[in-house]
């Protein structure tokens, strides 16, 4: 029964219950990326459809009537968990298997809900004479970002990576879109910098961070893109505005490799990400990067070259704007490698996180090993300006820009899971 429908209310009594559909829910809507994606593009956001959608709730997750007759299902089910006279989106769980946990409700402005086949991109694939029977997948945003939550959940969850937020459910409510994810403990990397247990000096939150936090970020965030990479996924805005973190300890063997530490990475922010599921590329519209893609229709030549049996490219500065648009509409371009040298280059531009890989020599050579020797010379320049700004500028188009010119290694992160395997 759908959550849609007023009498499953009824079938949710108690939380377990309610959590328990919620997860069957995500997993017919991941099925359906993978086996029927026609049925998924046929019932999403339907009254068929697996996540509710009800814009003509009068309670609105509070913000209206909340004793309204005329509530939608979610409205009902989620103030059992949360009180609505409370306006905070954070709420704690006070029962079930679930209790104690902390969950966040994060409501998005919802212009217009779609989903559909884009043929243009197809043709566009073709055209390129890259994989010819890839179909696109194109969605607004939110949409987009749920399909990406409900997959990789699925996907991290049968391995038991915990590198990405626990997501329950999706739903629309009036003119809103709702999601209910896991609130990180600690949060963003400003966040995890005014925790003194995690710097060499206490008292000193501007101190290089310990040398196992520094690494266990490394050999996680590694490990996170490294299993993304298998379904060709691009993050779409790879810094560290996209990572979260948690204070829960973590240990498990991946690929031969023991990981451990003292906070659990996870990958956020996946509003305009892509991936690759049975040869269907899930993507978000963007009008922005259609319109500069309208203007500039060349497609830029990425330098390429071979050393040491290695397959290095070059990005080129003219050539960003038109390569991010491309990766936001989709096109399978600039992937797992990409994406690891703008979250590296980004951390470093955090000065306790490039001091604590500088001093330690372990740190340092993975980091050193990215790069070719002239381009490690200008690259650590260049973030090191950076540290010296009156105001940091920390964000992907920052990284983007510091990249664009070096030779980047595209087997980067098989090249780190190999040297961390060694240690």
């Amino acid at each position: 029964m759908m959550h849609h429908s007023l009498d499953c209310c009824d079938s949710n009594r108690g939380a377990d219950k309610l959590f328990n559909n919620y997860q069957k829910n995500n997993e017919l809507v991941y099925n359906l990326m993978i086996n029927n994606p026609d049925k998924l593009i046929e019932i999403l956001w339907t009254q068929e459809s697996p996540f509710c959608i009800d814009t003509n709730c009068r309670c609105l997750m509070g913000e209206g009537d909340r004793r309204s007759s005329f509530s939608c299902s979610q409205c009902k089910n989620i103030s059992k968990l949360k009180d609505f006279r409370k306006s905070e989106l954070i709420f704690k769980i006070q029962c079930g298997i679930n209790n104690g946990k902390t969950m966040i409700i994060l409501p998005c402005d919802i212009l217009k809900l779609f989903i559909c086949y884009d043929l243009n991109k197809s043709i566009t694939f073709h055209n390129l004479k890259m994989n010819q029977d890839m179909k696109f997948i194109c969605s607004d945003p939110f949409t987009n970002r749920t399909l990406m939550m409900c997959a990789i959940n699925k996907i991290f969850k049968d391995k038991k990576l915990p590198h990405i937020l626990n997501f329950y459910t999706a739903f629309i409510c009036g003119d809103k879109g709702y999601t209910i994810l896991e609130n990180p403990s600690i949060g963003s990397l400003d966040n995890l910098h005014k925790i003194s247990e995690y710097h060499t000096k206490p008292e000193n939150m501007c101190s290089p961070f310990l040398t196992k936090i520094t690494k266990t970020i490394i050999t996680q965030l590694v490990v996170t893109l490294n299993e993304l990479s298998y379904i060709n996924f691009s993050h779409g805005s790879p810094s560290i505005e996209s990572l979260a973190f948690g204070s829960e300890h973590i240990s498990y063997k991946y690929e031969g490799i023991n990981i451990f530490g003292d906070i659990t990475l996870k990958i956020v922010n996946l509003w305009k990400s892509s991936a690759t599921f049975s040869n269907i590329r899930y993507f978000a519209d963007d009008i922005k990067s259609e319109l500069h893609l309208e203007c500039n229709m060349l497609i830029p030549n990425i330098e390429t070259v071979n050393i040491n049996n290695c397959t290095y490219y070059k990005i080129g500065h003219n050539n960003i704007n038109t390569l991010i648009a491309m990766k936001n509409l989709g096109m399978p371009i600039l992937l797992a490698s990409f994406d690891l040298y703008c979250f590296l280059v980004s951390l470093m531009c955090d000065q306790s996180f490039y001091m604590s890989v500088m001093k330690d020599n372990e740190l340092h050579i993975l980091w050193n090993s990215l790069w070719l020797n002239d381009d490690l010379i200008c690259i650590e320049k260049l973030i090191c300006d950076n540290h010296f700004l009156d105001i940091q500028i920390n964000n992907f188009q920052t990284t983007m820009n510091m990249i664009s010119n070096f030779w980047l290694n595209s087997d980067a992160i098989k090249h780190l899971l190999l040297l961390i395997k060694k240690k």
